[in-house]
């Protein structure tokens, strides 16, 4: 595979630069058109870049509704507008400090994470997500690997992420990438009263 403006990651293209060219598909194409492949996509044609263009972020929030649709665990609309808020919250409120990595093919955007600067010198894992065509193929683990890369780099000593129940495959990812469960609570979330789960990595 030829990766232009990037290197070869283990089968993966990763990019600050530039993605590949090719058909875009906005935050407002219908999930079949998004995800219309059912067949696996090769790790050795994706990218992952982590150099923001307009519309990244909307394409971000869009991943996180269609991804999940129609799956036993849809978490709605509601839960959509839910990423849209902290993602908000990361650009305004945050000043953008961290990081955002894109995994895409021919520019259709198929996974993502990312790493937000938090005070006291830690970093909190957001926003990990591989489409439905994408899954089985390590892209999570890469995904979350490049995050904690990037807080390592920053010299931070801690990540913590939030989650809930449910989401095995997640909590799976983290696990075996030594992070710990350090507390759990009752929140209402956007399916109702849900358990927060925060789990921490000790980076130095």
């Amino acid at each position: 595979m030829r990766c232009m403006d990037g290197f070869l990651l283990r089968g993966l293209c990763v990019s600050g630069l530039s993605a590949p060219q090719g058909r875009r598909q906005g935050p407002g194409a219908p999930a079949s058109a998004r995800f219309r492949r059912h067949i696996r996509i090769p790790m050795s044609e994706l990218t992952i870049r982590h150099t923001l263009r307009p519309g990244d972020l909307g394409r971000l929030i869009a991943l996180h509704g269609v991804a999940y649709e129609g799956e036993k665990n849809h978490f709605g609309l509601t839960f959509e507008a839910f990423v849209a808020r902290t993602v908000a919250e990361f650009v305004i409120d945050n000043n953008s400090e961290g990081r955002i990595f894109l995994a895409e093919r021919d520019g259709e955007l198929i996974g993502c994470s990312a790493m937000v600067a938090r005070d006291g010198n830690r970093g909190q894992l957001r926003w990990v997500l591989a489409a439905p065509t994408a899954r089985g193929l390590g892209l999570g683990k890469k995904l979350v690997s490049l995050a904690l890369d990037h807080a390592r780099a920053e010299g931070w000593s801690s990540v913590f992420l939030e989650t809930t129940d449910g989401l095995d495959a997640s909590m799976d990812i983290y696990r075996r990438l030594s992070f710990v469960e350090t507390g759990r609570r009752k929140e209402n979330l956007w399916s109702g009263e849900n358990e927060v789960i925060t789990m921490t990595l000790v980076l130095a």
